[in-house]
């Protein structure tokens, strides 16, 4: 399952929860920049906060358990900052407590779901590691779809159609050039293919469930 023998020494645990903490505090400062700039529709993507979890999974060492918690800490530093950031300059209300509660729930999930995938394709071998690859790629497929196909028609200009084009073009190309095998390659796209339906009816019901909290 591993991969050879370098990676499967000792994890250096003080610098991997160092790649953690920076890459949850520079989520977390990106997304106060986007949203001062109003570029909301990028600080609250999916893709780009799954895509950080992933990240962290690929680049930490790697462990069982511990690559799953470095993904979700990772999110949660990032909502930790946002949240402070809001806070700070007074706009925080606290009608939304329950809200930023479903929102860590959530980044407890990606986080650890994303991180291990990002782990499995740096570490692992066999289905592993086209797993990994196939999981994010579906991410960035369907957002990119439902950018194109589901919010660019009610907004004005060609903000969305350009990124939704661009996360779809990434997804399909993570699953295309990722893979170390042309077997592997068809075997990501495949799993990609499957979390962009499953992710389908995943994110209305999501949304419901926010609306129901408010």
């Amino acid at each position: 399952m591993l991969a050879p023998a370098a990676t499967r020494e000792p994890a250096r645990v003080g610098r991997d929860w160092l790649i953690v903490t920076l890459a949850g505090l520079l989520l977390g400062g990106a997304t106060f920049l986007f949203h001062l700039f109003h570029l909301g529709w990028l600080a609250n993507s999916t893709a780009s906060w799954a895509t950080t979890a992933y990240l962290v999974g690929a680049c930490a060492g790697w462990s069982l358990w511990r690559s799953p918690l470095y993904g979700a800490v990772a999110l949660w530093i990032g909502l930790t900052c946002w949240y402070l950031s809001v806070a700070v300059r007074g706009e925080f209300d606290w009608s939304t407590l329950g809200e930023a509660g479903i929102w860590f729930g959530a980044a407890a999930v990606a986080g650890a779901v994303f991180g291990y995938a990002g782990a499995c394709r740096r570490y692992c071998l066999g289905p592993f590691s086209f797993l990994g690859i196939g999981v994010i790629g579906g991410v960035l497929v369907w957002e990119g779809l439902y950018r194109l196909f589901v919010i660019a028609p009610d907004v004005p200009g060609n903000t969305q159609v350009i990124a939704g084009s661009t996360m779809l073009s990434c997804g399909v190309l993570a699953a295309v050039l990722l893979p170390r095998t042309f077997q592997d390659r068809l075997y990501a796209l495949g799993v990609a293919a499957a979390v962009t339906a499953i992710g389908a009816p995943a994110a209305p019901l999501f949304q419901l469930i926010l609306s129901n909290n408010n």
